[in-house]
Order: C-alpha cells, then structure tokens, then sequence
C-alpha cells in the first residue's frame, strides 16, 4: 500500500507511485519467491537473523537481488524506521557484499526520485517522513558503517542550498 496511506494535495501522485517510477522498475521474482521474501521480513527479529538469512539465500537468487535491494528500500526501509538496524544486520549476515551495495544504490536512486517532486514534501507529510526514513536509512548504511557518502551519486552541498534558497528546509 502507499505509504502513508493517503493521496496528496491537488491530486498529485503517492509517494509510493512516485517509488513506482519507470526508472526503479526492476524484473520481479516470481509470486512464490516474493511472497517467500514477505514471509522472510514480516517474521525477522534481532534473535533469529541468522536462521533468516539462511531461509534468504536458499530462497532467492543473485538474479533477484536488484529486486531484493529495490524491495527492502521501498516497501521496509522507507516505512519501517526501528527495523532499519536488524535489517543492516540481516543483510550483513547474508553474505553478499554486492547486494549491499546494490542497497545504497537503489536508496540514492528513491531518494533522487523524490527529490525530483520535492515541492510535494511542502504540503504532503508523508512525503516529508519517507525522504527523512530513507535519509536516516542512508546514513545508517553507510557513515554509521564507515561508509563516505558519494557525491557522484547524490550533491547533498547543493541539494542542502537549494532546499534553503527555496524555502524547503523542515
């Protein structure tokens, strides 16, 4: 469902159709092996991550973890802001330093998508609090890990400006 449930003012799009951009659109698993990865996050608490992240691997191919990567940043990440420390740990556990990766990418990716609408966050609060979970989510994966933040991928210096020059710090 969307996040926050609700359209925004004037008619404009979801946040969660605007997370539905062509540019995101990546090939889904088939239903058996989403709904396996649903099951997988709706029962991952801290005490059983490692038995989780084995159920993961035997469960989804590295065909599938741009999809995986897209999905936790989507529909957890974005939503689930005291989850974001077990499933950094979850995918730790997995093993799989490209999908890590594949993470931070797929997390400037949404956020550039949003940021593109940004006037929306203006009016729409659940605009406001996906870019602030997915921001916080940002930081979490990579300078709470020792990670730099790109430039390449994101001008935070001059997004920070702009937002200020334009009214759009909240």
């Amino acid at each position: 469902g969307a996040v926050g449930g609700s359209l925004m003012f004037g008619g404009a799009a979801t946040v969660d159709s605007l997370l539905n951009d062509p540019d995101l659109q990546i090939e889904m698993p088939a239903s058996n092996i989403t709904d396996a990865v649903a099951v997988i996050f709706n029962n991952l608490v801290k005490d059983n991550i490692e038995q989780k992240a084995v159920e993961m691997n035997e469960t989804i191919g590295s065909e599938h973890h741009p999809w995986l990567a897209y999905y936790l940043v989507k529909s957890r990440a974005s939503k689930e802001v005291n989850f974001h420390t077990t499933y950094i740990d979850f995918f730790e556990k997995l093993k799989q330093p490209r999908l890590l990766e594949m993470v931070t990418n797929t997390t400037y990716e949404c956020l550039r998508v949003l940021l593109k609408s940004v006037g929306q966050a203006v009016v729409s609060t659940s605009h406001r609090t996906v870019l602030k979970n997915l921001g916080y989510w940002l930081g979490q994966i990579t300078l709470a890990r020792n990670k730099p933040l790109k430039s390449k991928q994101m001008d935070l210096k001059s997004a920070l400006l702009d937002a200020y020059e334009n009214g759009r710090l909240t």
